[in-house]
């Protein structure tokens, strides 16, 4: 069949390459455990030279507490070498390469070639015309248009709306129940219920407005939605006062976010109540709902009537929230969080705690408490009190972000910056002549860390001259 083959007039030149290649391969491995120092005394004992190595290899060191027995000092963890595998492979390889190309005419070759290439014969119909021998490209695959995808996302919003919803109504129910004590009026169970029933109303099923022709959310429309972002946090002012400020801005656009930003509000805290914050939430979230909807509502948060302009409120556009962010004192009082920093939960996006198992500190990849994060619904139930963002339709614990501003900037870089002076201050730990050179060493340390951890690092060399 090969020399058959081979014959046609019509192959292609047949090309055989052959390489010969040698290799010569060094490999280093370090593996580390991390073992408390008990351990330690008990895998090299208490003699001298042990107790004097243990110090050597724990030196530098702050450890980890144990997540079963934080509070024992000898507990802690530490990372110690466990040992260094040096593997060195050498060798020679060759290989032949062969590639012909052609097309087979005789039905009797065509027939024979489709046996010998067994199960791809079976299949070289797909790329093979076997009546002429030429080869066939596959189609694209058919993608679908972006309308069409646009729909497949809105009945997963849609779905994901009406499981918010449900669960709601039976939160609500159950919070008709309890009264807020000086403050009724502003978390009415019948309002809450009033704003469901509404939102219901608003969504209706995407099969049946596709059937009609009629589409309540097109490709056009999305243009019109601008994403917002709420922002609160405190400010120390004339005679340290401290003010609760709350900015609005857009997720989207040029430049800096301060080019967009719009202030809510600002009160004095020294002279406002929780009542006083929470009055001025719900008419923020009911201009939000309006924002939202795209027009004016014809009574206030409370279910009064009030005189308000008809139409839209800003022409073809619409404003939808998708995050409110601010420090852990701001979300504590204006979600009125039932965990803080002082509380044995002292999560209120999970179940992390300050001991036990779920001990916050714990801080690894696969720590506990990474896979007890709260659903929307749990967070309702479990780790607020009744408020009014929880209020505003399509409301979801995504929507919560702590600010980077405090949790990085103004938290961990101080303490990594200040850390890393101490620590190459003298030549204990890193030897060098120079401070810049031992922080250079301590990059080091800090790369291979990395590596061994699967970590990326995105830091740079930090130098006292720069």
């Amino acid at each position: 069949m090969l020399k058959e083959w081979i014959r046609n007039p019509n192959l292609a030149d047949m090309v055989v390459e052959e390489r010969y290649t040698s290799w010569v391969e060094s490999l280093r491995t370090d593996r580390y455990v991390t073992v408390s120092e008990l351990q330690l005394e008990k895998i090299y004992g208490t003699s001298k030279e042990a107790l004097a190595f243990i110090a050597e290899v724990l030196r530098g060191q702050t450890g980890v507490p144990h997540p079963q027995a934080p509070s024992i000092k000898k507990a802690r963890l530490y990372k110690v070498l466990k040992e260094i595998i040096e593997d060195t492979s050498k060798g020679q390889r060759g290989a032949s390469e062969v590639s012909l190309s052609g097309r087979v005419k005789d039905g009797a070759a065509k027939a024979l070639l489709q046996k010998q290439l067994g199960g791809l014969g079976a299949n070289i119909g797909e790329f093979m015309d076997l009546k002429t021998g030429a080869i066939k490209a596959k189609k694209p695959k058919k993608e679908k248009p972006p309308e069409q995808e646009a729909i497949a996302e809105l009945k997963k919003v849609e779905k994901k709306w009406k499981d918010l919803l449900n669960g709601l109504e039976k939160v609500i129910s159950e919070l008709a129940e309890y009264k807020v004590r000086n403050a009724s009026e502003l978390v009415d169970p019948a309002a809450i219920l009033l704003l469901i029933e509404a939102e219901k109303e608003l969504i209706q099923p995407i099969d049946t407005d596709v059937k009609d022709g009629k589409r309540r959310v097109s490709l056009e429309d999305l243009q019109y939605w601008v994403p917002l972002v709420v922002h609160g946090d405190d400010a120390e002012a004339h005679r340290r006062r401290s003010f609760c400020v709350v900015t609005l801005a857009s997720a989207v656009c040029y430049g800096s976010q301060f080019n967009t930003r719009y202030l809510l509000y600002a009160i004095d805290n020294a002279q406002a109540c929780q009542e006083s914050y929470m009055t001025l939430d719900m008419w923020l979230m009911w201009s939000l709902i309006e924002l939202q909807e795209g027009r004016y509502m014809s009574v206030d948060p409370w279910q009064n009537p009030i005189t308000r302009p008809q139409g839209p409120v800003a022409g073809p556009y619409k404003g939808v929230l998708v995050n409110l962010k601010g420090d852990e004192k701001f979300l504590q009082r204006t979600l009125r969080l039932q965990t803080s920093w002082v509380s044995e939960n002292v999560c209120a996006l999970c179940r992390a705690s300050k001991s036990g198992p779920m001990v916050y500190t714990t801080f690894g990849v696969n720590a506990p408490h990474r896979t007890t994060k709260l659903d929307t619904s749990e967070f309702i139930m479990e780790a607020v009190k009744p408020n009014p963002w929880v209020m505003l339709p399509g409301f979801h614990i995504d929507l919560i972000n702590f600010d980077w501003l405090h949790v990085v900037d103004l938290t961990l870089a101080p303490e990594c910056a200040a850390s890393a002076l101490e620590l190459t201050q003298t030549d204990e730990i890193w030897p060098g002549d120079t401070p810049d050179e031992r922080l250079r060493l301590a990059y080091v340390d800090f790369v291979r860390e990395c590596k061994i951890h699967g970590v990326r690092n995105r830091g740079e060399i930090f130098s006292l001259l720069l």
